[in-house]
């Protein structure tokens, strides 16, 4: 139908953004035919991205006259009424072609709902990098989660109603709802909704005032921990999900688990949308307008799936991040905290905020011998075991306990001298009931034995000396 050269020219032409987005989502079938000039370098650069666009949303060109001048050349667009884009048209963007086809009557019904969808997908757009570049600087999980929920039910973003999500176990056979965002009832809704508006809060405004507390709403109280067995799966849209992990709108009450219709209630519709990487299945949405009842719109399934995908990515780098971090700052032996990290702490003090704290030295009695006679694999494992021991009894997020080098141990506990000294003993009597060792230990207190913890490490490890001195004597 056209020459060579025409073929090239149409190759090389560029599509704006707008005219990609029209191509891939106008669902219009119509008719085109064309007068173009014979030479290819007389045809308006228009022609060529239009001849792209048509065959992006595979659309043939029905004729094509060539013509000597090239005042002549014309383009027939026929919906339903015939449109003619004139020379002096042709020769101008491709947008501006756009803009005359939106003057026509037929244009406003066609192309309006699409410029509207652009709009606020690309608000949707706006939104969802604000938030992320805030969440992500964050690195504070709980922040990521708010802001990407937050996204999926704003009324200027997602605008569903309800948000949950459903973790993947693997391992246990199951999915379990970690997260639940939206009001619990109607009168929670409207109640929200009037709120929002009068307060004239942003996506950022919400973010800034994220409130980890604030965001275990009702509704996620009322079905966290929720669980859904593999087996409950069988049979339904989500088994589907999981298999093919495609984007699903559940249209029938019966495709969902018989535990999630009871639990979180069905308004007619539902969108599932799968959360993967080519590392790992987390979980899937379920997200819908159980309160307002309208129908999921085309423009929620894509800001659905645009969140969906941004959140999986962020997931797959947080679990890396976090590996990362464990591997810096954990000993791999024993799980406890390495020495770097106790050297951060004593040279930030103000990372424990207490009035008292007991610094606890440990010194492991007759490991060498361990080693020595059993060999490097059999000490492995009894430094451990005294690891896990450790871990055990102190507490987790209150208590700090690290591997400060071979087989000498670090406890640091917000607690005075005497209760400190119960605590190490109930560990000394565990190790050296289930371990062929026995340890000996100093105990240095803030404020009482010093206000400076390097101070009270070098007088912890003197204390540990001379009791494994006494041992020996």
């Amino acid at each position: 139908m056209f020459s060579e050269e025409f073929e090239i020219r149409v190759r090389k032409a560029h599509l704006p953004p707008m005219v990609i987005y029209l191509s891939e989502n106008l669902n219009i079938k119509f008719d085109v035919s064309l007068k173009v000039h014979r030479d290819p370098s007389q045809v308006p650069y228009a022609v060529f991205q239009l001849v792209k666009a048509l065959r992006k949303m595979k659309i043939p060109i029905q004729s094509v006259r060539y013509v000597d001048d090239p005042r002549d050349q014309s383009a027939f667009i026929k919906v339903e009424k015939g449109t003619q884009l004139s020379y002096e048209l042709l020769k101008r963007s491709v947008e501006d072609i756009i803009y005359h086809l939106l003057s026509t009557d037929k244009g406003k019904e066609v192309l309006f709902p699409l410029f509207y969808e652009a709009a606020n997908l690309s608000n949707a757009l706006s939104n969802l990098n604000a938030l992320l570049s805030e969440a992500t600087r964050s690195l504070d999980w709980g922040k990521i989660t708010y802001a990407v929920f937050t996204g999926l039910t704003a009324g200027y973003c997602g605008s569903f109603n309800r948000a949950f999500f459903l973790h993947y176990v693997p391992k246990e056979e199951k999915f379990e709802i970690t997260s639940a965002f939206g009001p619990a009832d109607n009168e929670e809704a409207h109640r929200v909704w009037e709120e929002i508006e009068l307060l004239d809060m942003g996506l950022s405004d919400f973010f800034a005032n994220y409130n980890q507390k604030a965001f275990e709403s009702r509704l996620e109280k009322r079905v966290k921990g929720i669980e859904i067995t593999f087996s409950e799966f069988e049979g339904t849209s989500l088994q589907e999900i999981v298999e093919k992990k495609k984007m699903y709108h559940i249209q029938s009450v019966e495709e969902l688990p018989e535990t999630l219709r009871n639990k979180l209630g069905f308004s007619g519709e539902m969108l599932a949308v799968p959360v993967f990487t080519s590392m790992r299945f987390f979980g899937i949405f379920l997200l819908d307008n159980y309160f307002d009842k309208k129908p999921i719109s085309r423009l929620q399934k894509k800001v659905a799936e645009i969140f969906s995908k941004q959140y999986s990515v962020l997931w797959e780098s947080h679990i890396l991040f976090s590996k990362t971090k464990e591997l810096a700052e954990k000993d791999s032996i024993t799980g406890l905290y390495n020495r770097h990290e106790l050297n951060k702490f004593i040279n930030d003090q103000t990372s424990f905020d207490t009035d008292i704290c007991s610094l606890v030295f440990i010194d492991v009695d007759r490991f060498k011998a361990v080693n020595d006679k059993h060999g490097h694999s059999e000490g492995d494992r009894v430094l451990k075991k005294i690891g896990d021991i450790i871990l055990s009894e102190t507490r987790t997020g209150v208590d700090r306990a690290f591997r400060y080098g071979g087989d000498e141990f670090v406890i640091l506990l917000p607690l005075e001298k005497n209760a400190a000294r119960n605590v190490i003993e109930r560990i000394k009597k565990r190790i050296e009931t289930t371990t062929p060792v026995s340890i000996s230990y100093g105990i240095a207190s803030f404020p009482d034995d010093s206000k400076d913890f390097h101070e009270l490490l070098k007088l912890a490890d003197k204390r540990t000396y001379l009791m494994k001195r006494e041992k020996s004597e």
